[in-house]
């Protein structure tokens, strides 16, 4: 008769079963990781903006949530002015949209925008060319709309090409913990 013995078996099974948990830590970090590699791609993206404010910046948000053993990150804009830059609007921004995510398919009004020139910080026809015009005594800068300036799709999409490399390197670095 042959007799086994094997040792150590409750230790080796406690580990087996700490694995999902492991994984679940390492993963959240590394959706931690690439949340922030968006982020400062958004920030380095919104950086070239001539006349900007950091307005859009202050509006940026991100989450992670873990759901039923899946690890779900979340990165978003609140801005308004961020979705027009992004996805660009009328006539203009229709006809100039490369670089938009291939999954949005936006709707572009075709009407003219009068944009009250109080409301505006900056002289948009000094810094974009948009023409300004009298409606009964008060000035409009009038708009067929602006070209996409894509910033946050190509921000994940750029932190994409690192995602294996971190998702790896933390999931090893949490299983390593087991040993």
């Amino acid at each position: 008769m042959v007799e086994i013995k094997i040792t150590n078996l409750e230790q080796a099974l406690g580990k087996i079963d700490a694995i999902p948990e492991k994984l679940t830590v390492g993963l959240t970090k590394a959706t931690d990781s690439l949340l922030d590699l968006v982020d400062e791609n958004v920030v380095q993206n919104l950086g070239s903006v001539r006349y900007g404010n950091g307005e859009i910046n202050r509006q940026n948000h991100r989450e992670i949530k873990c759901v039923k053993g899946m690890v779900k990150g979340r990165f978003w804009n609140d801005s308004e002015i961020g979705v027009y830059r992004e996805f660009g609007t009328g006539p203009v921004g229709e006809e100039n949209h490369s670089d938009i995510s291939p999954d949005v398919f936006p709707t572009y009004t075709q009407d003219r925008w009068f944009i009250p020139v109080n409301d505006v910080d900056i002289d948009l026809q000094s810094v974009y060319g948009i023409p300004k015009i009298k409606i009964q005594g008060e000035e409009f800068f009038m708009t067929r709309g602006q070209p996409a300036r894509p910033w946050m799709y190509p921000a994940g999409k750029k932190a994409e090409e690192q995602s294996e490399k971190i998702i790896t390197q933390e999931v090893n670095k949490a299983l390593k913990e087991l040993e």
